[in-house]
């Protein structure tokens, strides 16, 4: 089984490397959404194929 990696940081945002509120509210989303992926592991994207 291949754990999930999540992977979250500033190079989303390139334009502005320094103190960015939107870089803190990407942190904080992928935070909860790891917290509760920890909670009810799941399949986190369909295979169509």
């Amino acid at each position: 089984m291949i754990h999930p990696l999540f992977v979250a940081g500033a190079s989303t945002f390139s334009h502005n490397g320094g103190n960015n509120p939107t870089v803190a509210a990407l942190a904080y989303r992928a935070a909860e959404g790891i917290l509760d992926y920890i909670d009810d592991p799941r399949l986190l994207v369909e295979d169509d194929h």
